[in-house]
């Protein structure tokens, strides 16, 4: 059969067999999400925890400190990871809240940047549990080229572990001992992390 006999073929059958498909992926995106989307929520979970509870230890007196005034600041600094959670979405066509793009000079208050990282793994979290196992091998343009769903959840993941880790830093620097390591910290266990 040449190509357009077989295109012509597959888009006459679609509309009959699309029940099928979208029932299998409904049924796989909607059951307890296994593998490696079960170990990305975990993942994703456990790291959300340290950012909103480190960030909430934070001061709020403390979230315009910045170690050079080059950088980002304390506030801007897990802004900057929810917008980036927000905006990666977008190439899975998860709109982004209006007022994305500037998100980091608008919210600067406490409560309200605590808010902004709170509403951004939740869209993280939601939209891995819309994910069928084969939706995360379908390629998206992203950056200028092409990536798996699952390279882009990977991206996400990776850009929130390296601000957590400059969120310690800066938590450190002015006097707040993370959460997780307080109790390590008082009991004088000099475990793992920082």
């Amino acid at each position: 059969m040449n190509r357009l006999a077989t295109l012509t073929l597959l888009l006459a059958l679609a509309p009959a067999l699309a029940p099928f498909v979208s029932a299998d992926h409904h049924e796989d995106a909607m059951a307890e999400p296994t593998g490696f989307r079960a170990d990305y929520l975990l993942d994703m979970a456990n790291l959300e925890k340290k950012v909103v509870d480190l960030a909430a230890a934070v001061p709020a007196d403390k979230y315009a400190w910045a170690p050079t005034p080059e950088v980002r600041n304390v506030a801007a600094s897990y802004v900057h990871m929810a917008q980036a959670n927000h905006q990666i979405l977008q190439a899975f066509g998860v709109e982004p809240p209006e007022g994305v793009g500037d998100m980091e000079q608008k919210i600067t208050e406490k409560v309200a940047v605590v808010e902004s990282l709170k509403t951004s793994f939740a869209a993280v979290r939601d939209t891995v549990k819309e994910l069928s196992d084969q939706d995360l091998e379908t390629r998206v343009s992203f950056f200028g080229r092409e990536w798996s769903k699952r390279q882009v959840l990977m991206l996400i993941a990776g850009h929130c572990h390296e601000h957590l880790g400059q969120s310690i830093a800066y938590a450190r620097s002015v006097g707040v001992v993370p959460p997780w390591s307080r109790a390590q910290e008082d009991s004088g266990d000099d475990g793992d992390e920082s």
